[in-house]
């Protein structure tokens, strides 16, 4: 099947075609091949994995995790929950700030991204509030929504209306912020770049997943020719850089300078302010704040920058239209979670989760089955009567893999600042500046390739030897390091890649078979496979979801002997239920 004879689909096709082969290609970065050479059911195959692709409504999206008790109770929508963020952050409500609703009397405005309870200056009555929201893109005014120790806080905008009575009011919006820090210094102003839209950061992902998604070894080793170069010009990599540049300016003037910042969205922009905003913003209070830089903390930030301000995960992820706009995966909560990424890699110690729970994030954000995953507002969520948040991870993810969640090297930075007494966990961190140290998030985007990773390396390692040397020299680490369990590895099989795929020891043996193992040949919508599919050894795999079961105390399958790898229980066999299918037809 040559490559060339691949054409890229935007429609439904007639029945009248010919189809011989689908290539998918997942947003994950995974190439997956069906062979349909002597079935007539192509084109309806083609046509239906297109319809559920790309849904046109929320309720053609399965959203599988949601949960009653949600309903009604989502995090950031009510008063109780935006009142306990300002005490939490030292302040006290009716002082120098509010909690608004979006219902109160004399209200005239309904702001369909905003949650029903947001935070706004104290000194800003309703009538303020509703002339404002006809100057600002979508109605989203300045509103309240993290402050430092030291009293000076965080806002989030879109920009305004370039007219005297648009002006006046944010005027107004400063000088009110002024008066709630002990500096009285107005708000430094922070409006985004203004090339960096959504359609940039789908552009920027497209030549990305292009580089890194491949299917045999000689398009791996063709590439690998001029990795750096594709990389680069792919573009993605500046956009971390940017981001991270702009949290590094914000913390100067909230650190070092005392000063608020208020982010505006970027001029003539469609994002907004709901994408590079909650970006920075988000990074923001996780290198400020060490709450957010534990599960908890990660889940009550993304429930109030993310979920609660009405970033459109279904707009930039799903692909489901906004009105009459078109919609494109746009991943701006990837790019979020790549700064992150950055900053774990940089600050290890400082961060009590791992790239792996960030990993699961957006495995879970792509999969349609996280409501809060698939609306663009609160108000989308309570509309479907289907709400939920990602969290906690362990709902979607077997045990074994949600230990990697924890980072042992936090773990241990713990123990030895417990028994040394010298600090080694800090109150802020500084983000990169400079391109030169950014670095592709090879943990995410090359997972699913095993000539990308190296045998018996990568973090899980790192981790073993933490451990062990932690509790060889701290004899009273147990009740810190226990919560980590037992690592039992097979090594020759782990690589840099662990649990996603087996090390490659042939270099080419992963993609060898690749046209007879990874091609699932369908004939009369009946699944079959070849029999050396069960024999393979470098299939790549997946973090096992909630519901595919797992055999036993150690999480074997059925045909897996005691003496194989741990990593194979995070593995969803599909060569084991298509070789179950074969037998039976």
């Amino acid at each position: 099947m040559n490559k060339k004879k691949y054409l890229f689909l935007k429609s439904s096709l007639s029945s009248l075609e010919v189809i011989s082969c689908i290539r998918l290609q997942l947003k994950d970065f995974r190439v997956a091949t069906i062979d349909l050479r002597g079935s007539q059911n192509g084109v309806g195959l083609l046509n239906q994995i297109l319809f559920f692709s790309r849904p046109s409504r929320l309720e053609h999206v399965s959203q599988a995790g949601a949960e009653e008790d949600w309903l009604g109770k989502l995090a950031f929508n009510d008063m109780s929950s935006w009142d306990t963020e300002l005490k939490r952050c030292g302040n006290r409500t009716n002082d120098h700030w509010r909690v608004c609703s979006q219902f109160s009397h004399g209200a005239r405005h309904f702001i369909a991204s905003f949650p029903l309870y947001f935070v706004v200056p104290a000194e800003l009555v309703q009538y303020d509030l509703d002339r404002m929201a006809q100057h600002w893109q979508l109605g989203r005014f300045p509103v309240w929504v993290w402050s430092f120790r030291s009293g000076v806080s965080l806002l989030r905008s879109s920009n305004f209306d370039v007219n005297w009575e648009a002006q006046q009011f944010n005027d107004k919006v400063s000088k009110c912020i002024a008066r709630a820090t002990s500096s009285m210094l107005p708000p430094h102003m922070i409006c985004l770049n203004t090339e960096i839209t959504p359609t940039k950061i789908a552009t920027c992902y497209d030549r990305l997943r292009r580089s890194c998604s491949v299917d045999s070894y000689d398009a791996f080793a063709s590439r690998d020719k001029a990795w750096l170069t594709r990389i680069h010009h792919s573009g993605w990599l500046q956009l971390i850089n940017y981001c991270l540049s702009a949290t590094a300016e914000a913390l100067d003037w909230l650190v070092d300078r005392n000063c608020s910042v208020i982010i505006y969205g970027a001029v003539s922009s469609k994002a907004y302010g709901l994408d590079v905003s909650a970006v920075v913003s988000s990074l923001v209070q996780i290198c400020c704040d060490r709450y957010y830089r534990n599960l908890q903390g990660l889940d009550s930030l993304i429930s109030k920058e993310w979920i609660g301000l009405g970033h459109p995960f279904a707009e930039r992820l799903l692909g489901i239209p906004n009105g009459n706009s078109e919609a494109v995966f746009a991943p701006t909560f990837l790019l979020f979670l790549d700064c992150l990424a950055q900053l774990i890699r940089l600050y290890p110690m400082q961060f009590s989760y791992t790239q792996y729970a960030l990993i699961a994030l957006w495995d879970l954000s792509i999969t349609g089955i996280v409501p809060a995953f698939c609306a663009s507002s609160v108000a989308d969520q309570l509309s479907s009567n289907k709400c939920g948040g990602p969290f906690p991870l362990e709902r979607f993810f077997n045990e074994s893999y949600s230990r990697l969640f924890i980072s042992i090297t936090n773990g241990a930075a713990i123990v030895v600042q417990r028994s040394s007494g010298n600090p080694l966990i800090y109150d802020v961190i500084r983000p990169p500046i400079t391109l030169a140290d950014i670095q592709l998030w090879n943990e995410c985007y090359l997972r699913w390739i095993p000539p990308a990773n190296v045998a018996r390396g990568g973090n899980i390692f790192v981790d073993m030897a933490v451990k062990e040397v932690v509790e060889e020299v701290c004899p009273g680490s147990e009740d810190v390091m226990s919560k980590f369990g037992r690592t039992q590895l097979n090594i020759e099989k782990v690589s840099s890649a662990y649990p996603f795929s087996d090390a490659d020891l042939t270099q080419r043996g992963y993609f060898a078979l690749r046209d007879t193992v990874d091609t699932l040949s369908i004939s009369s919508i009946s699944l079959s496979a070849s029999s050396q599919v069960q024999d393979d050894k470098h299939r790549a795999s997946i973090s096992v979801l909630r519901g595919i079961p797992e055999i036993g105390a150690t999480g074997l399958l059925p045909h897996e002997n005691k003496t194989s790898s741990t990593s194979s229980s995070y593995r969803l066999h599909l060569s084991d239920i298509f070789q179950n299918n074969s037998k039976q037809s």
